[in-house]
């Protein structure tokens, strides 16, 4: 399984940035890895920070990522249909009891490449 997410990284210039969500100028990247050991399988280009992450995605890795048929993400990539998203209920929330067991492990699996990424922007 592979497990996609974007994040924000500071830039100091002013050409390849714009303020995001938290007000602070940086550029949003896309990172794909491997659920099995949070190994790195793709990074995307820079975008400006205030793009949402599907569409960054779109834009950069979906041109030239191969097709993955088990490839997640959290639920900001909705309006692709290349990435499982969280199932949600007719009410819009998330399911998170009574699924399969599939769809308990791609919600870990989101959680632990979201660490993944926050310890690569750490390090």
């Amino acid at each position: 399984m592979w497990v996609v997410d974007g994040t924000l990284i500071l830039v100091h210039d002013q050409q390849c940035t714009a303020k995001s969500k938290n007000y602070r100028r940086s550029v949003d990247v896309q990172i794909v890895c491997r659920a099995r050991d949070r190994r790195v399988v793709a990074v995307g280009g820079a975008w400006p920070g205030n793009r949402n992450d599907v569409v960054v995605f779109r834009e950069t890795l979906a041109k030239t990522l191969p097709d993955h048929p088990r490839l997640s993400g959290d639920g900001g990539y909705r309006g692709c249909d290349r990435i499982r998203t969280p199932r949600r209920g007719p009410d819009g929330r998330i399911i998170k009891d009574g699924g399969s067991p599939r769809e308990v492990d791609t919600g870990l699996y989101a959680y632990a490449a979201s660490v993944s990424v926050a310890e690569c922007r750490a390090s």
